[in-house]
């Protein structure tokens, strides 16, 4: 199944690749800024303001640690090659047949069995809810392998799974495991979306809130539309200014 998703993952990209490019509309961009160079600061000082603090952070830094143990909260870790299983407070859960609850690649939702292993996990004690929130990756990684990572947000006091993931995200900020309260009293967390072509790379924030059984659904304003950011990039030049910035977001980011 693994390699069936490596596979997916190149067949999709490679598809898009060979769709007829499309000019990206930049007179349609918010450009709220003659300062362009300074939107991912932006963003990143906009999400900072509402981020939720971790009550605990574990971070698997030699990529081995399979027994973790902290505060009152108990996880194994469990990858036999075949199926990734994990064991969280004594309730075992299993990566097989999980899909992502946002659209990782092109418009594609992706099956998160990939996953072999973890890299940071996060406890979350705020509002009521306790929350266990694991990143995940493919290791030892190669080729499109490397470019995935999958969220679990997992909610203890409903012992509800709720599964994202990013592909092809270089920065560091884009790959945050964070949750998020807008002001709305509700525990949020932001998806990441990749339209990989040959000339451009095209990133939609979107957002996501829990509700009271400790499910994550997209929010959406009044007019049905989803809460979005975009950002429209060189296909190699993530690190500049976007070409193009628009938002429609639940609180304007200046």
């Amino acid at each position: 199944m693994k390699q069936l998703i490596l596979l997916l993952l190149s067949i999709i990209l490679l598809a898009s690749c060979k769709k007829e490019e499309k000019k990206e509309d930049i007179d349609t961009a918010i450009k709220d800024t003659k300062t362009e160079n300074g939107i991912n600061e932006k963003l990143e000082d906009h999400f900072s303001m509402y981020r939720i603090e971790p009550q605990v952070i574990v971070n698997n830094t030699d990529n081995n640690l399979t027994a973790i143990d902290f505060l009152n909260h108990k996880i194994k870790w469990l990858d036999s090659g075949k199926e990734t299983r994990f064991v969280i407070d004594n309730q075992q859960l299993s990566l097989k047949n999980e899909m992502t609850l946002n659209q990782m690649v092109n418009a594609e939702k992706l099956y998160v069995d990939l996953a072999n292993n973890w890299s940071q996990i996060k406890l979350y004690n705020y509002g009521g809810s306790e929350i266990i929130a694991i990143r995940m990756n493919y290791s030892p990684c190669s080729g499109t392998g490397c470019s995935v990572d999958y969220y679990l947000i997992y909610s203890v006091t409903d012992k509800a799974t709720n599964y994202f993931g990013t592909y092809g995200i270089d920065n560091e900020f884009d790959n945050e495991l964070s949750l998020y309260n807008f002001q709305n009293g509700k525990i949020s967390f932001v998806s990441k979306s990749l339209t990989d072509k040959s000339e451009t790379k095209h990133i939609i924030y979107e957002l996501y809130s829990m509700d009271d059984k400790g499910k994550f659904h997209v929010q959406r304003k009044p007019d049905g539309k989803k809460y979005t950011i975009e950002e429209s990039f060189g296909a190699n030049d993530y690190n500049s200014p976007p070409m193009l910035f628009k938002q429609d977001w639940i609180i304007k980011i200046k």
